[in-house]
């Protein structure tokens, strides 16, 4: 860990392990784990960054019930923030995704999660071989991956653009 004024500046490795630390013993709630944003991409990464944690929560845990999300939800973000900010003095941005929403690709969001994802737990490698697919899908529907400004970005393949075309996937029939 290298320290930036009175920051520590997180390493990737670092991090994926304080995650692997705090998530072990909860494989009833949780289906996977990983970091995105500018400590993925290495590209802005600063003092004042935060550090991007995504969350997949068993289907079990949410029960349809607003109030179980909540609770859910408040728990992780509570221990992921306290400890982040303890060990490292930086506040995190908890995305909490349940696997029906990443099944549908209902944004461009999702792909982009997809693409620039670090899983760091994933036991069963249900996630990761969806997230494989949702950029394997993205390609097949004529997108492709291009760098803009300061990020990379999903398009259009040129050549396939027409106006009012709507490009849509989903992968609600496939079994993982």
């Amino acid at each position: 860990m290298m320290k930036n004024g009175n920051k520590k500046v997180p390493q990737i490795e670092e991090v994926k392990q304080d995650i692997l630390e705090l998530v072990h013993d909860c494989s009833d709630e949780i289906l996977a784990v990983g970091i995105f944003g500018s400590l993925v991409h290495g590209i802005g990464f600063n003092d004042k960054s935060d550090i991007d944690i995504f969350i997949v929560p068993k289907d079990e845990v949410y029960k349809n019930e607003p109030k179980f999300i909540r609770e859910f939800e408040q728990k992780w973000y509570s221990k992921l923030s306290t400890f982040f900010y303890e060990k490292y003095r930086r506040s995190v941005t908890v995305l909490f995704y349940p696997i029906n929403s990443i099944r549908k690709v209902s944004t461009c969001k999702t792909i982009s999660l997809a693409s620039d994802i670090i899983v760091v737990y994933d036991p069963t490698g249900i996630i990761s071989r969806m997230f494989k697919r949702i950029c394997e899908k993205a390609v097949e529907a004529g997108l492709e991956r291009v760098w803009s400004i300061k990020q990379y970005v999903w398009r259009i393949k040129p050549e396939l653009v027409e106006p009012g075309k709507i490009i849509k996937f989903s992968l609600e029939d496939e079994q993982f």
